[in-house]
């Protein structure tokens, strides 16, 4: 079912309908270690039949009559407190439970396994209620339990079911009929982790040999969310909270929300069960009478028949109110996402400890950060940074990608705009900073900080793309490398005041390696450094993952063609194109600078392909019989892949690249001036390339250029800090701060609301008030002023009758 699901880019919820329908029992369940670990349901096709039951009952691909109300009823409810106690929230799920098994029937629910994994069970009596009373915080195995269900519904019996959503959708679909004697009953689930999550976390926290008992949501220290205890057979107990317990760190973030709950379609109005139930958080922002801290549930009525049921048990609640429906809001809703880094935590998981892959994974803690201009809409550009990210990457490095900030006059772009389907992981490549202030905070992602290839450090462009190029914001604890950055020329124009600033920055490296020669020279020269000549990155990786990418492409070439990537199209290289044409007959296929728009020089005539996608441009160069280039990067490619080419040397854009590796390789011949001779061309169409030599001395390089990365990257760096060290960690403190005071400030914004106005009102009246007090206390200091001069005045006639007397 997974394949088949697949097919129509639509997962697997493990919710058991194909399961518990298929008659050849051709299906079971499988841990989908691949990706997250989820149980999902995989077909023997040694075993299947084809009858086709399953795909009819899979509530993924069958959208199943739902006639509950749009608008249901919400009640916060609260049992008494001897059931709450035992609760995770209310003790809503004793209730109905209760009124099911006391008119003989059964209730379907979720139960701790021998080995700590959880499957779904069926009790009979009330002493057994305990097995599915709190929460599991892991999927659950239903197996074959709907078969059981269907045997009792049957017979007559009552049966309580109670699941996720998706289960309940899986339970009515697999049964297809209405049963009057079910009630079923969803939960407001947040996500379910894989067995596999709670697996690993439990055998490596504890072992699972030890361990006693699990218990999430115990309330001896009141209703809270994060609270677990785990009890060993030494009959000792660990309390687990999120400020120290792994799991409980890693759940509350959705840290481990498999890809099926994150757009789980069955968490929404109208609800899947008759009943939907779960903990009332948040309840007190409406109605703080209905949290006494000892748990509140919320109960939905979703249809009449659950009417009937709830006005039968309500009076078993000790608080029952029916309240606005809105007030669920804060719970869980379809469409929630999961955490950036869950994709990478899964991966961390694979190599590692349960431990480390929560930490690194929820506070984005890298092996490499890998900074440069990968987002540029340039396919050389995009192409190095592509490969430098495979050869780290099959290292075994942990690489987060980070660009310009949004400050920079070259900005970035979002993503990588000329790769069709984005070629990395979505955690590895970090959000856009809006500031290089905000970049310090990088210096808590990892340790190793490495600049890219391509003209990076082109005094040009330095501050066009930021200012950022040369790591003055991270730590010099941290280990700094270049691999084959380029300054795009054989010199350096900066300002000798350029040169003291960058002298510094780079003397804090610790491994430069340049992609030029003359970057060698440029680095003694100028900065006093010590650097190494490295090829570009796009020959150190795996050509294989070039070949893999052009599979993608969806550009109808020809059958054989000449593959054409020009940055500057003009006449006199047109011109080339066409001569190389007259000479070996088959037509070109002409891809240009995806900046560009080129538009003067369209033709029918031209065979100008625009916007194409970097995969478009690796088949351009891959499939094609001879290449025709401006480009650096046009070149490195038509190398590798063996090809005859022509490049056509462009000084503008940085001559010194070119000459340096095709003398390097033994093929200055094929470079060209735009003014070429005709004659010239045809010879060069004439002669072939010993790519045996080319290659020995490119696998020579290759491994040189490898070895030089690994030492850089394995060495120990020797921490020196100095007081810029200092201002920067106190820069970055202050920036924590300010991050935490902002959304506190929000709160406070958003608590005013409304009153904002009231407030204002209130003011103006006080202000009023005190300027009608410091009238009156100017009146009274005259009037204090008058009367003391009158009191004076008479005392001093007292004085002078007394006087004359």
């Amino acid at each position: 079912m997974y394949s088949i699901l697949r097919k129509k880019n639509l997962l697997c919820t493990g919710c058991g309908a194909c399961v518990n329908i298929c008659r050849e029992n051709a299906i079971s369940y499988k841990e989908n270690i691949e990706e997250d670990g989820s149980l999902i349901a995989q077909i023997n096709q040694e075993k299947c039949v084809d009858c086709g039951l399953c795909r009819s009952v899979c509530p993924q691909l069958n959208t199943s009559l739902n006639d509950n109300w749009k608008d249901p009823e919400c009640y916060a409810v609260m049992a008494d407190d001897d059931i709450r106690t035992k609760s995770s929230s209310g003790g809503a799920f004793t209730i109905l439970s209760n009124y099911v098994l006391e008119q003989n029937g059964v209730v379907c629910g979720a139960a701790w396994g021998e080995e700590f994994e959880v499957h779904h069970i069926i009790v009979t009596k009330k002493s057994e209620l305990p097995l599915l009373r709190r929460s599991k915080y892991v999927q659950s195995r239903i197996e074959y339990v709907y078969r059981e269900l269907k045997k009792y519904l049957e017979c007559g019996k009552k049966v309580l079911f109670v699941g996720c959503p998706c289960q309940v959708a899986g339970l009515k679909s697999y049964l297809k009929a209405k049963y009057q004697n079910l009630i079923t009953v969803d939960l407001y689930c947040n996500y379910t982790p894989s067995p596999v999550v709670m697996r690993k976390y439990l055998e490596e926290s504890y072992g699972k040999e030890n361990i006693d008992s699990v218990e999430f949501r115990i309330k001896d220290e009141g209703w809270i969310a994060d609270i677990c205890d785990v009890k060993l057979k030494n009959r000792a107990k660990k309390r687990c909270r999120e400020f120290n317990d792994s799991f409980q760190q890693g759940y509350h973030v959705r840290l481990y929300m498999r890809k099926v709950c994150e757009d789980c379609k069955f968490a929404d109005i109208p609800r899947q069960g008759d009943f939907s139930i779960g903990d009332f958080w948040w309840i007190e922002q409406y109605h703080p009478e209905l949290n006494d801290q000892k748990g509140t549930s919320c109960i939905l009525v979703n249809n009449q028949e659950a009417k009937d049921i709830f006005e039968t048990i309500e009076s078993q609640f000790k608080v029952c109110e029916r309240v606005e429906l809105k007030c669920m809001e804060n719970n869980r809703k379809p469409g929630v996402k999961a955490h950036r880094n869950r994709d990478y935590f899964y991966k961390l998981l694979q190599e590692g400890s349960f431990k480390d892959a929560v930490e690194k994974s929820k506070n984005g803690i890298y092996d490499i950060v890998l900074w440069g201009n990968w987002s540029e809409k340039n396919y050389g550009s995009e192409l190095t940074y592509y490969a430098l990210y495979q050869v780290l990457s099959d290292l075994n490095y942990n690489v987060l990608m980070v660009e310009r900030p949004k400050t920079a006059v070259w900005g970035p772009n979002e993503g990588t705009p000329l790769f069709q389907t984005t070629p990395y992981p979505s955690y590895a490549c970090h959000e856009l900073y809006k500031s290089k202030d905000e970049m310090i905070e990088l210096n808590e992602k990892s340790d190793i900080f490495l600049v890219g290839s391509d003209q990076i450090w082109h005094h040009d462009l330095y501050k066009p793309f930021g200012e950022v190029c040369y790591f003055d914001y991270i730590y010099n604890s941290k280990k700094k490398i270049a691999y084959a950055a380029s300054f795009g020329r054989e010199y350096w124009n900066g300002t000798e005041e350029d040169v003291q600033e960058t002298t510094r920055d780079l003397q804090k490296f610790d491994f430069i390696s340049v992609r030029e020669k003359s970057g060698v020279e440029i680095c003694k020269e100028k900065f006093n450094v010590t650097a190494e000549w490295v090829l570009d990155p796009v020959f150190v990786c795996d050509s294989k993952k070039y070949v893999e990418l052009s599979k993608k492409s969806q550009a109808n070439m020809p059958e054989k063609y000449i593959g054409v990537y020009m940055l500057d199209i003009e006449n006199r290289k047109l011109n080339i194109i066409k001569n190389v044409k007259e000479k070996i007959r088959i037509p070109e296929y002409i891809i240009t600078d995806a900046f560009k728009k080129h538009d003067d020089y369209w033709s029918e005539e031209i065979n100008l392909h625009k916007e194409a996608f970097c995969e478009d441009w690796l088949k351009n160069i891959i499939t094609s019989e001879f290449v025709i280039t401006d480009s650096f990067h046009g070149m490195c490619f038509s190398i590798i892949f063996h090809k005859p080419f022509i490049a056509v040397i462009n000084e503008e854009r940085g001559g010194t690249r070119f000459r340096e590796l095709t003398s390097k390789l033994g093929l200055s011949d094929r470079i060209v001036t735009a003014d070429v001779e005709q004659e010239k061309i045809k010879a060069i169409c004439d002669q072939e390339i010993d790519y045996k030599k080319v290659d020995s001395i490119i696998e020579m390089e290759k491994e040189r250029s490898l070895n030089w990365l690994k030492r850089a990257l394995l060495k120990e760096k020797k921490v020196k800090l100095d007081g810029y060290d200092i201002l920067l960690k106190r820069l970055l403190k202050y920036q924590y701060e300010m991050k935490d005071i902002k959304p506190r400030l929000k709160q406070a914004e958003e608590a005013l609301g409304g009153r904002k106005w009231d407030i204002q009102v209130h003011r103006n009246e006080l202000n009023e008030q005190l300027e009608k007090i410091n009238r009156l206390e100017k009146e009274l200091i005259d009037l204090k002023s008058t009367l003391n001069g009158s009191i004076l005045s008479k005392v001093i006639q007292a004085m002078k009758a007394k006087k004359k007397s």
